[in-house]
């Protein structure tokens, strides 16, 4: 019996020219390819969700869409149990705003001093 579950890699790529071959590819080997809207401050990188059903496991699967996504221009920052990956994703968007909104107050603290 096979043991089937959904599988999760998110993948950064440094530059935006190489998400369209990288995530084709992707594709072609059966992926499911989202293109995040995340913002990088110190560089145009542009970070993906690729999902799979697979009968791999967590290490299997890094290694496996690490090697399709390196040569590429992609660098898996984390792979998982797609359960595990919708909360990391979660997480990290919580940090994002947050980080955002100490960005804000910095910016309106500052603001206030200079006047």
């Amino acid at each position: 019996m096979t043991n089937l579950q959904r599988m999760t890699a998110e993948i950064l790529f440094l530059n935006p020219d190489d998400v369209a071959p990288g995530s084709a590819t992707l594709i072609e080997h059966g992926f499911d390819v989202e293109v995040l809207d995340w913002v990088d401050d110190y560089g145009p990188t542009v970070f993906i969700l690729a999902t799979i059903t697979t009968e791999l496991g967590d290490e299997k699967f890094l290694d496996w869409v690490s090697k399709l996504a390196r040569p590429l221009g992609g660098d898996v920052s984390v792979a998982g149990l797609a359960e595990n990956m919708a909360r990391h994703r979660a997480e990290a968007e919580l940090e994002m705003k947050l980080n955002q909104a100490e960005l804000i107050a910095h910016r309106a603290r500052q603001r206030q001093h200079s006047v």
